[in-house]
């Protein structure tokens, strides 16, 4: 956050140099200048915008270049089409317009792009997380009922069933949700049977296990 503070300073900062130099250059100002002027002070309120992203994680990158680092380019390729203005008063203002508009919708263009892809990858980091988590949850559930039982079968029955949760790939269809709860439901469901009965489930939890793990091949 300080950081961002010592940032949005030095942008003010620049923004203000930038300003009183094309206020105090003796020369006339054409509408080209001020056109681009006004592209300039854009740029600067779209890095501002973005600089809440510098500390941010590689989601914040568009072809792993930081947003904040495109928004500088940005300014930086305004601030040149400025001076160029300002030094040249025979640059007619529909050309700064179209220059300047170009380098705003290039900006824009990316930063949609970036959002929706931001949007494809939390979709699938959700996705990740919750297969990732069905897994684990299932693992947790055998570990502790091996914990609880006291025959060796048992034990060993159940070891064999994590390993195979354990190494099962966390990601698969949607169309294997209905498999999936089933396979939950009958591990919570022996940990409240009696150890006796425990085997005439582990056949099938094993089986439901295995085909689930071929379909997500």
């Amino acid at each position: 956050m300080k950081n961002n503070i010592r940032v949005y300073l030095i942008l003010g900062i620049y923004l203000t140099v930038i300003t009183a130099i094309i206020f105090i250059l003796p020369v006339d100002k054409s509408d080209a200048a001020w056109i681009s002027y006004t592209f300039f002070v854009i740029s600067i309120i779209v890095e501002g915008v973005l600089i809440k992203y510098k500390d941010s994680d590689i989601e914040t990158k568009i072809l792993s270049i930081p947003l904040w680092y495109i928004g500088g380019i940005y300014v930086l390729i305004q601030t040149i089409l400025l001076f160029t203005c300002v030094l040249f008063f025979d640059i007619s203002g529909w050309i700064s317009a179209i220059f300047s508009i170009v380098f705003l919708g290039i900006v824009a263009s990316s930063l949609i792009a970036f959002d929706f892809a931001l949007k494809q990858i939390q979709g699938t980091n959700r996705k990740i997380s919750e297969k990732v988590n069905y897994i684990n949850e299932i693992r947790i559930e055998l570990e502790l009922l091996q914990d609880k039982v006291s025959g060796k079968n048992n034990k060993n029955v159940i070891a064999s069933l994590c390993r195979k949760v354990r190494f099962s790939d966390p990601m698969s269809s949607e169309k294997l949700s209905t498999l999936e709860k089933e396979i939950l439901d009958l591990v919570k469901e022996i940990s409240d049977m009696d150890e006796k009965t425990m085997p005439t489930k582990f056949d099938e939890i094993s089986r439901k296990i295995d085909e689930r793990n071929k379909r997500c091949l």
